[in-house]
């Protein structure tokens, strides 16, 4: 199973990033909020200046600091949705090169923080051993099954895909089968083969336990709320 970015994932972190915050009303009074350290209006400055309408972008650019800049600036005041925005952007060069060490930084404070989507990353970071990252396969499953139990669906199929695999340090057909099962459900479309695959493998007693366990955890998850 490669670890691949699923499109779904990245309009994800993207709605994160956008939300509605970028509907700033007031850019004066946010902009004053931001110069006082508030590094919610910090974040959401660097936001509308990335993802808002052109008219108020046009206005944040007649200002004499460069508003990304203010997206460091909430990431190093702990702005978990700044750190994680921040660790993208070293993935993802975007204004700089790419630096892995950098957004594995910025990743882990927001996962510290809980952000699901920075612990999938996070995780995908330490399963695959990206750049000069690593491969470290309990850290992987750390990370991966945290976010996993914060709903999000495909840290929860490659966390069933590591209980196939026996990357996450044991082999359990029950396990993988149950957490492809909620990643598949919650919209992971890569993991339905998968899924398939560990089922034509499990006896009639271990899809029964299966699906209890997957009754469970969906039970014990929580559901995550990208509004």
């Amino acid at each position: 199973m490669k670890p691949t970015i699923p499109a779904l994932a990245l309009a994800l972190v993207l709605a994160v990033a956008q939300g509605s915050r970028a509907q700033i009303e007031d850019i004066e009074q946010t902009w004053a909020a931001a110069e006082a350290g508030d590094h919610e209006a910090q974040y959401n400055l660097a936001v509308l200046a990335r993802y808002g309408p052109e008219d108020r972008r046009a206005e944040l650019r007649k200002k004499p600091r460069r508003s990304r800049s203010w997206l460091r600036v909430a990431a190093e005041k702990g702005n978990p949705d700044a750190q994680l925005a921040l660790g993208r952007i070293y993935e993802h060069r975007e204004y700089t090169p790419t630096n892995h060490s950098e957004a594995v930084k910025w990743y882990t404070l927001a996962a510290e923080q809980g952000n699901p989507l920075a612990q999938w990353r996070l995780g995908l970071f330490h399963y695959a051993g990206y750049g000069e990252v690593p491969k470290h396969y309990r850290k992987a499953r750390y990370w991966l099954e945290l976010s996993a139990r914060q709903g999000f669906a495909q840290a929860q199929g490659r966390l069933g895909w590591m209980f196939y695999s026996g990357e996450a340090g044991e082999k359990d057909l029950v396990k993988a089968y149950a957490w492809m099962s909620l990643g598949a459900y919650g919209g992971d479309q890569r993991t339905f083969g998968y899924k398939e695959r560990v089922k034509a493998q499990m006896t009639g007693e271990e899809l029964k336990q299966a699906l209890r366990l997957a009754a469970r955890l969906w039970k014990d998850t929580k559901r995550p709320d990208f509004r």
